[in-house]
């Protein structure tokens, strides 16, 4: 009986999330077509298609995100760095003051979002597969297409390499490979 609760709810869960994914994608592509308007259709669908996909995808992102960050399973050194940095950008103190400095103060808030996003993917290109699969609530293809991205941008980010070993010479055919 009480499983059978748990997954009437889950399923509902599951319900309201796609609704909710299929409103925020048509929202985004509404707004889209209006910015495309006078470009060439074909080429604009295309992209169309695939920032789609992306918005779609983005909500089960942060879906994963929120369940890695709960699983034992993945690395918790990642979880404690990115949990700083969130509560650094969601906290209204800053090493530079908005209110003080004008564009200037949200320079820090910048670079610590980067630095955040940098971290997210290295996190889950270091986290195993398996536990990134079970924790995916959307489609898997869209997530194959997310790692395929995160691969990419860990890789540029030059994973395991540090400023000094980057200055030495041969520093872009390691990342290469």
């Amino acid at each position: 009986m009480e499983n059978e609760v748990e997954s009437r709810l889950a399923e509902r869960i599951r319900r309201r999330w796609r609704k909710f994914n299929r409103r925020f994608a048509e929202a985004a592509a509404e707004a889209l077509e209006q910015f495309s308007a006078g470009r060439d259709r074909e080429d604009m669908e295309d992209s169309i298609r695939e920032f789609i996909e992306w918005v779609e995808a983005a909500p089960n992102f942060v879906l994963l995100l929120v369940n890695l960050m709960a699983d034992d399973r993945a690395p918790s050194y990642g979880k404690l760095r990115i949990a700083v940095l969130l509560l650094y950008l969601l906290s209204p103190v800053d090493f530079l003051p908005g209110w003080l400095l004008g564009p200037v103060g949200y320079m820090d808030d910048a670079v610590v979002a980067l630095y955040l996003a940098f971290m997210i993917l290295r996190w889950l290109d270091e986290t195993d597969e398996g536990v990134i699969h079970e924790n995916w609530p959307g489609e898997p293809e869209k997530l194959e297409k997310i790692m395929k991205v995160v691969r990419r941008v860990s890789r540029l980010g030059g994973a395991g390499e540090t400023v000094e070993n980057i200055a030495e010479p041969g520093w872009r055919r390691r990342i290469a490979e």
